[in-house]
């Protein structure tokens, strides 16, 4: 059964806690499905998900050691310092109630399960909003151009209105009838670490390699039947690395693969297994597998698209038939180093000397051109003018002003205006750009948040060595050097590889073949899913005859973007990442129907054919 709960922070009204899994009581509207609880006098703790080590979490705390991690909870919170949580270790949940104070919080990557608020009550799940009496659970129009730019809203915004989202290590504190939000790891604390820790280069790889290994090794402890999500590249391959140190019983590798891709990984996965012992099993993606996106969307309960979620989805379908007790995944990794500084370091230059009005003039002329040489320059004009906003492959300004009938407010994913930062320095932009758009954004509200929500649609337990606070915290406190060498002239050349330090501690222990071969970015083909023509017209169909479609869209233009992708895709001259670009918009428009359908239309069906 499906872990769920339901509560609310207003403790004058609560009549007490319920535990199992009942039908809600509207008289009640307090529902709690734990798997950890503890009760001590007034104060009760509940938790899900995993949890590592509990025993130095409670030697470090100075609390008596308990293998409940609610009681952990409660002893840790006696002198209700809530910032304390973030001694714990896994991937979890947790829900502490008294006579005076209500928190509900999520691990520091938010690997737990997801919550969702607003300023009376909260759930793992959207839709238990609606069973609240006067509760106008309607759609948050100002969202959708969000969503239809970006794959997803906007955290802590959902397109629920007035239900927000908690963030990743973020915890709510009610007290005194007031609502409070608290990070684990804020910004300041962020900068503060940066470049903190004075270390030499050997040094630094040598307490790298250390605390990798502590990280898996607290995961599997006590575990008899481990697995690996493999590709061919340096974070699974560390992974499958560091656990032949440390373990030398047997263990399955799993890997997803595209049916006639020119880059495929699998070989490289399968050398990765076959060097170091690993049972390997491997699944080619054809395309097919869109006609389950309803499974994922009712899971999920929030919109959300992203390249890699059909293989996260695919994978745990894959391992759901093998008995393993824990998998361990590379996600996050090249997050937490940071990603994409070339591009961010042609920003900062043209900034810096002026060129970025002419990027903004040329972005303007070029924004929507199906060209194939000039879509080439106008996506990688984008990407260097854009570095200060969230990824986005989908709609654009202009092109969801002519799409949608409603006028909302400018799009604004831009991390810098959102938090109001001054960018004086390269330093400064790396800081804010590897925190709140690598870390935040893309590595937990996106791949952690997707992977993770994948493993528990199929009960799997998922677990992410790199992004143990401990590793996080370490490669947080290096200097920029080691995360990604060069003077900001030599990143923008090109000339600076990522994931330096990561690289120096695997180079030695991993193949010629991995460790040497030029990265192909680790993409999901999203094409694959549009190729076949009658599903193309049965998706077509499902967003045109949609209710929430006629209501938000023009007609005609929905129409001119059918017949845009139709061109596209039957162009074998077509360059792939206008390609990649329009299959990406495609999938938000089908998503966004399909997830409004469940939610709001009440469609119980499990594959497309029942949206039509």
């Amino acid at each position: 059964m499906k872990t769920k709960f339901f509560g609310f922070f207003d403790k004058d009204s609560q009549p007490g806690l319920i535990e199992g899994n009942p039908k809600i009581d509207k008289s009640n509207l307090f529902q709690i499905a734990q798997e950890y609880a503890y009760n001590s006098g007034k104060r009760s703790c509940f938790a899900w998900g995993q949890f590592y080590d509990l025993n130095k979490t409670c030697h470090d705390l100075k609390i008596e050691i308990t293998k409940n991690p609610a009681e952990a909870l409660i002893k840790a919170f006696a002198d209700n310092n809530f910032q304390k949580v973030e001694s714990f270790y896994g991937e979890f949940t947790y829900l502490f109630i008294d006579e005076n104070t209500v928190v509900i919080g999520r691990d520091l990557v938010g690997a737990g399960l997801p919550v969702y608020y607003t300023e009376k009550y909260f759930s793992n799940t959207i839709d238990s909003f609606k069973q609240i009496k006067n509760f106008d659970f309607a759609l948050d129009y100002s969202g959708v151009k969000t969503f239809l730019n970006i794959g997803t809203p906007l955290p802590p915004k959902t397109l629920v209105k007035d239900v927000n989202q908690l963030l990743p290590g973020e915890y709510l504190v009610y007290s005194n009838k007031k609502l409070s939000k608290h990070l684990i790891y804020s910004f300041d604390k962020y900068t503060k670490n940066f470049g903190s820790l004075k270390i030499s280069e050997q040094e630094a790889t040598e307490e790298l390699e250390s605390l990798h290994k502590a990280a898996i090794g607290r995961r599997i402890k006590g575990k008899s039947k481990v697995a690996l999500l493999l590709s061919g590249g340096y974070d699974s391959g560390g992974n499958i690395a560091a656990l032949r140190d440390i373990y030398d019983g047997s263990a399955n590798g799993y890997s997803i693969g595209f049916k006639d891709d020119q880059w495929s990984e699998l070989p490289l996965a399968k050398l990765l297994a076959d060097t170091f012992d690993v049972k390997f099993k491997s699944y080619l993606i054809d395309g097919s597998e869109i006609d389950e996106l309803p499974v994922i969307l009712k899971e999920l309960g929030t919109p959300f698209q992203e390249n890699g979620l059909m293989v996260n989805y695919t994978v745990m379908k894959m391992v759901s038939n093998h008995s393993n007790e824990l998998i361990l995944g590379g996600d996050g990794n090249d997050q937490v180093y940071g990603t994409g500084m070339h591009h961010a370091a042609l920003h900062y230059l043209s900034s810096k000397y002026g060129i970025k009005h002419i990027q903004k003039l040329l972005s303007f002329m070029l924004s929507g051109t199906n060209h194939s040489k000039l879509s080439k320059v106008d996506f990688h004009n984008a990407k260097i003018l854009n570095v200060d906003n969230q990824s986005s492959f989908g709609f654009n300004e202009k092109e969801l002003g002519k799409l949608l009938k409603q006028k909302t407010e400018k799009l604004n994913t831009n991390f810098l205006k959102i938090n109001e930062l001054k960018v004086k320095s390269f330093e400064d932009l790396f800081k804010s750009h590897t925190y709140y758009k690598d870390f935040v954004h893309d590595g937990c509200n996106l791949i952690i948040f997707k992977a993770s929500n994948m493993a528990r649609l199929y009960n799997q337990k998922l677990s992410y060595p790199y992004m143990d606070k401990d590793c996080i915290d370490f490669v947080f406190s290096l200097p920029r050097e080691m995360r990604i060498p060069g003077t900001v002239n030599e990143i923008a050349k090109g000339h600076s590889p990522s994931k330096y330090l990561h690289k120096k501690y695997l180079k030695p222990k991993l193949p010629r073949e991995i460790t040497e071969r030029k990265k192909q970015g680790g993409f999901a083909p999203l094409p694959m899913f549009f190729n076949d023509g009658e599903r193309r017209k049965l998706i077509y169909q499902i967003i045109r005859n949609s209710n929430l479609s006629k209501e938000i869209y023009k007609s005609d233009h929905l129409e001119i973007f059918f017949n845009q992708y139709e061109n596209i895709c039957t162009n074998r001259d077509a360059w792939f990442w206008h390609q990649q670009s329009m299959a990406f918009k495609l999938f938000n428009l089908l998503t966004l129907t399909i997830w409004w359908d469940i939610h709001f239309n009440e469609n119980k069906g499990m594959k497309l054919e029942d949206f039509i």
